[in-house]
């Protein structure tokens, strides 16, 4: 009897369908990288702003008709957030670049770490991750004297990425 089954797609047509989406941000971003390394700003505002929501349209193709949908949209909140503090002085020039830099970006990471720790971990918080309390503490140390009224600010901002790294080291490969 013949067997009906499809056979299996070579690795290259699977990688293809993985990549291609998402082809336009990584041309983008390395002429952002150029264009940064070359001092170009007048090329490096532009693409820097182009990033985020070319990365969406690529996670856009990538999940298309993926269930559930809450960690979609919280994976989309994430980098419409990233996008928000990557423009922050284009998108909210009344305020302090910095500081909504820190919260935009912030707001990103607490989406991250919903996201990890709620939809994506596979295993318990390894032990090894205290690396992440002790990387805080020496980022603290050295910025310390230098941060004036961006203290509080960036050590919450120091806080939340080392709490999306031990988020996210509950996860698989």
């Amino acid at each position: 009897m013949a067997s009906t089954r499809t056979p299996p797609r070579p690795p290259s047509t699977a990688a293809r369908r993985l990549v291609l989406p998402f082809a336009p941000y990584m041309l983008v971003a390395i002429v952002h990288v150029v264009a940064l390394a070359a001092g170009a700003s007048a090329i490096a505002g532009p693409t820097k702003l182009l990033l985020m929501p070319l990365l969406a349209v690529g996670v856009a193709t990538t999940l298309r008709g993926a269930t559930p949908r809450a960690p979609a949209i919280l994976l989309f909140v994430a980098i419409a957030l990233s996008w928000l503090g990557d423009g922050a002085g284009t998108f909210f020039p009344f305020a302090p670049t910095v500081p909504m830099m820190l919260l935009c970006f912030g707001l990103a990471h607490i989406a991250y770490i919903v996201l990890f720790w709620h939809f994506l971990a596979r295993r318990p918080v390894p032990p090894w991750t205290i690396v992440y309390a002790v990387w805080w503490g020496a980022l603290l140390a050295v910025l310390w004297p230098h941060l004036g009224p961006l203290l509080i600010p960036v050590a919450l901002y120091g806080l939340v990425l080392g709490g999306t790294a031990v988020a996210a080291s509950r996860g698989a490969r």
